[in-house]
């Protein structure tokens, strides 16, 4: 199933739904992530495979995504834990693929570490989507509305902007030279949902504080994004002036949790929640969303990965029917080879990649170079 397919499919459920059973504006939020943007992203994280373990199964986690985000956008509007249950055991294979793939990728990508980040996080917001659909605000020191909007802040905040920043860098990165800016904003970018969850549980002050440095990363990241967006020649016209309506939108729409914690500091509310739900969560997950995942349809690379293929093949001694030694030929009749015969090993060599076959039908036309250096703290 192509992505557009998914995501009109995914549309087209959330239209459904809405029409099917009232939903509010948090509901609604969270049926465009788990019916759209989830599994829209999830197919851009590897548009093509890599020839890695953790992409590939993160591929058909991709392709599985609306069977389960069927009981995703159930458990919302039916309020049951059970069908939650099942969107929260597939948030976790993503959280566990995203894992996998930093244990593969490494420390040397910040938009690959970003966007493994993000699908770490996912199983958060599917663990307080289980929260708000079974009542936990009655035994949580918190409202059933701020229940319902964490689960939103970590489908959205913590997933989708993450990997709409990496995927983007990682674009980036493939064409020219990323900014100085992005270390840091990446750093700020990572940490700030958990800033937020910090900043909610611990109240005035501290909260105001942790908001104004998190919105501090999300206004330098909309900053960015718009002057981006008028110096990037590569880019089609309208590509750029969706990218710099969306680093708009966002500079606006993140401003306001800014006002609504200085309100909840001051005790003088200027924003209040039915505010922040409509201009703050329902214009980030519809508008924002929708103009960003635009400039990612156009502007996004498969990671940027070198892999080799390894030979499974294990024996002792020589290979095949006669030694490898030259003295067993006569000069110039024959080259070296690994391997005699191929059907000793392996049922069908077709199966096998090329390159293996290469190096062990012709081993004398490979050369083995390694450059050592000695890792700080050890060199003499």
């Amino acid at each position: 199933m192509s992505v557009g397919i998914r995501a009109i499919i995914g549309l087209i459920l959330v239209f459904g739904f809405s029409v099917l059973f009232s939903v509010s504006l948090i509901e609604l939020a969270l049926l465009l992530a788990i019916f759209v943007w989830v599994p829209v992203l999830l197919h851009y994280i590897v548009p093509l495979s890599t020839g890695i373990s953790a992409d590939r199964w993160l591929i058909q986690a991709g392709r599985w995504s609306l069977l389960f985000a069927v009981a995703g956008g159930l458990a919302v509007v039916l309020e049951s834990t059970i069908l939650a249950g099942i969107w929260l055991v597939f948030t976790l294979v993503i959280g566990v693929l995203g894992v996998l793939r930093q244990l593969r990728y490494g420390l040397f990508r910040s938009e690959e570490m970003l966007i493994n980040l993000a699908l770490v996080y996912l199983p958060v917001g599917g663990g307080w989507l289980v929260l708000s659909v079974s009542g936990a605000s009655s035994w949580l020191p918190y409202s059933d509305v701020i229940v319902w909007l964490t689960a939103v802040h970590f489908h959205y905040a913590s997933f989708l902007l993450l990997i709409i920043a990496g995927l983007y860098v990682r674009h980036l990165r493939q064409k020219r030279s990323v900014p100085i800016v992005w270390p840091p904003l990446a750093s700020m970018l990572a940490i700030g949902p958990v800033l937020i969850a910090i900043g909610i549980d611990q109240g005035p002050p501290l909260e105001f504080y942790l908001v104004v440095f998190y919105w501090l990363a999300l206004a330098g990241f909309s900053v960015w994004w718009f002057i981006d967006a008028t110096r990037r020649t590569d880019l089609t016209g309208w590509v750029r002036v969706v990218m710099a309506s969306a680093a708009l939108v966002f500079l606006c729409t993140s401003s306001f949790s800014v006002l609504y914690s200085y309100g909840l500091y001051t005790g003088t509310m200027i924003v209040d929640i039915p505010w922040m739900v409509t201009w703050h969560g329902a214009m980030n997950a519809t508008v924002f969303s929708l103009l960003t995942v635009l400039v990612i349809w156009q502007a996004h690379a498969r990671p940027d990965v070198h892999t080799i293929e390894v030979s499974r093949l294990r024996t002792r001694g020589y290979v095949g029917d006669k030694p490898i030694q030259s003295g067993d030929w006569p000069p110039g009749t024959h080259r070296a080879k690994l391997v005699h015969d191929w059907h000793r090993f392996v049922g069908d060599s077709e199966t096998m990649h090329p390159n293996i076959q290469k190096f062990y039908a012709d081993p004398q036309s490979y050369n083995m170079q390694a450059d050592v250096q000695w890792a700080a703290g050890f060199a003499h």
